[in-house]
């Protein structure tokens, strides 16, 4: 069991979101204590956008107060769009951090947390040759997770038909060397046919570099929630409404001659919450318009697993829902 959570609030006060994330790391320990990471968005000198990564194998209650997470948090670039994990490992030693989340995507650059437990061997598998035929990048690590990440990157380049659908005789006639560097088909559509293409629970988060205002999360079989707070605008997800809750609490302290504390309470900040439906996916992104500064898409997950290179069907084309108000969702 791991714990997944993040926060997209690119007007944030800095000092709410570095203290934000201490606290969803320190409530987020309790779903796993072996490794901790986060993901965000940055800028090179160029001004071109990229995904970073810090993962240390440490407790989120150590790492919440790591010297560079903090030199980040607490630095004058604090970043806005963030994704986080406490990792519990059941596969893949936390002594290698490549076996820790985040998991970067080598064709994309996307980052990737997971939590659950999916089946990987079969996109693992070489032929005879030691080579993979289908998934794109190498393997670098011995976590599910990775599997996920490379399927995902494999399906939004993987050649297709001009409906959308999959050839597996033209996947088959076209070495990867020859496969588009264009993705194919939008990254919602590749979340789609990833999960479907998977055996096993699967909750993640990931962030591309391609929307660097949007944040996109789905699950399937484990817990996933999303909040609004509408005095930061920003929005905050994790695992569970309890660890939402621990996270976005204030300590309000009464003191007498500003030294002698006699009354200590917690106090929950203000949010709106969406406990989310299993098998959905959702893609948050900002749009920065005043009193709509979300916008939200939505739609179903067909979880059924499949050879991809066998998926033909056309029924399950994406079809996104939008609230544009999310401050109005309870």
């Amino acid at each position: 069991m791991c714990g997944i959570f993040g926060i997209l609030g690119p007007q944030a006060d800095k000092d709410w979101i570095a203290e934000t994330m201490q606290k969803l790391f320190e409530s987020a320990e309790i779903r796993g204590d072996d490794a901790s990471g986060l993901a965000w968005v940055d800028k090179d000198e160029n001004g071109e956008f990229f995904v970073n990564i810090l993962k240390k194998p440490v407790k989120g209650t150590v790492f919440a107060y790591d010297e560079d997470l903090m030199n980040l948090l607490f630095g004058d670039n604090c970043p806005t769009n963030i994704i986080g994990h406490c990792r519990g490992t059941s596969q893949g030693d936390e002594s290698n951090n490549e076996n820790n989340h985040p998991i970067l995507g080598t064709e994309t650059g996307m980052a990737l947390v997971h939590n659950g437990r999916v089946q990987d061997f079969m996109w693992r598998a070489t032929d005879d040759n030691g080579d993979n035929p289908f998934i794109l990048g190498e393997f670098k690590a011995a976590v599910d997770t990775e599997a996920i990440m490379r399927l995902l990157e494999t399906l939004l380049f993987i050649p297709r038909n001009e409906d959308g659908t999959i050839d597996p005789d033209v996947v088959a006639a076209t070495p990867k060397d020859q496969w588009s560097k264009k993705a194919n088909v939008p990254v919602l559509k590749a979340i789609d046919d990833t999960v479907f293409n998977l055996a096993g629970k699967n909750t993640c988060a990931l962030l591309d570099p391609d929307t660097p205002d949007c944040v996109y999360m789905w699950h399937v079989e484990n817990p996933l929630f999303i909040s609004f707070v509408p005095s930061q605008k920003a929005v905050v997800f994790a695992s569970t409404e309890d660890i939402l809750k621990k996270s976005l609490a204030q300590i309000e302290t009464e003191t007498l001659f500003n030294f002698f504390e006699i009354s200590r309470k917690e106090v929950i900040t203000q949010y709106h919450g969406i406990n989310t439906k299993d098998k959905s996916v959702f893609q948050v992104t900002w749009t920065g318009k005043e009193g709509d500064e979300f916008e939200f898409n939505w739609f179903e997950l067909d979880p059924d697993s499949a050879d991809f290179t066998s998926q033909t069907s056309k029924d399950r084309e994406v079809t996104a829902s939008t609230a544009s108000n999310v401050a109005t969702v309870n």
